[in-house]
């Protein structure tokens, strides 16, 4: 198809089915790849607590209000890939991880209280 029309061998055939095996959505694909090697990661949130830092009854509440129709497996597959990408934290030295939060972020009830309490419970402070 493609492959034939320009002359690149299997290029875009192997490429396709490359990223169609991401575990993640496709506007974000590059991101949780370029985390995954990161030395240092920066990041500002005013609106929600960083998916790296969520629990997962917190990603799946924020996953819930995106996809608010979708099927709990689809669901619980994000939650899923999130708490993958959160292991990189736990390795003390890399990535060094910077993050500020807006205070609208730490107030706006996410899930519910309970849900909050413990994701605000399970960010590190310094």
């Amino acid at each position: 198809m493609l492959d034939d029309v320009l002359g690149t061998e299997d290029f875009f055939r192997c490429n396709c089915a490359a990223s169609a095996k991401s575990r993640y959505p496709e506007h974000f694909a590059e991101a949780a790849e370029a985390e995954a090697v990161a030395t240092e990661i920066r990041e500002y949130a005013p609106l929600l607590i960083p998916g790296l830092l969520q629990t997962p009854a917190c990603t799946r509440a924020v996953c819930r209000a995106y996809q608010p129709t979708a099927p709990n497996e689809v669901i619980e597959e994000l939650v899923a890939a999130r708490m993958e990408r959160a292991r990189l934290l736990a390795d003390p030295t890399e990535p060094q991880s910077w993050v500020v939060l807006d205070e609208a972020a730490l107030r706006r009830v996410t899930g519910g209280r309970e849900v909050m309490a413990q994701a605000l419970g399970h960010m590190p402070s310094s």
